[in-house]
């Protein structure tokens, strides 16, 4: 097993479909997050329906109420997950020229989680 390289928090949340909170944005189509999401202020790990290729430039909206925010990344790996339904699991990097705009995301995306956890 190889050894974790991330030096950085993580936060680990369950996002139920109904929530209708984080969309993933591609080539003009909104796939809704739902699932396991772990993040961090670089980027973040998510359970998507469809697989998208490594290198893929991609688009993460938070739409909470009035609020609505979003940072652009790159999907780095891929894999499908081991559940009986087709699912994936995706690792994305947030785009390394906004670092103030995914700071932003990561914060008010962990504050409004945390609040819909307690």
């Amino acid at each position: 097993m190889s050894k974790e390289k991330r030096n950085y928090y993580r936060s680990q949340f369950q996002i139920k479909k109904n929530d209708n909170l984080i969309y993933l944005k591609r080539n003009h189509t909104n796939h809704l997050i739902s699932g396991e999401l772990d993040l961090s202020n670089y980027g973040l790990g998510i359970v998507c329906d469809h697989a998208i290729a490594s290198e893929t430039p991609i688009t993460i909206e938070l739409k909470a109420f009035e609020l609505h925010l979003s940072v652009n990344g790159t999907v780095r790996w891929c894999i499908p997950t081991t559940d009986k339904e087709k699912q994936y699991r995706l690792g994305i990097e947030f785009d390394s020229t906004q670092p103030q705009d995914n700071k932003l995301f990561s914060f008010a995306l962990r504050r409004h989680l945390e609040k819909m956890a307690s």
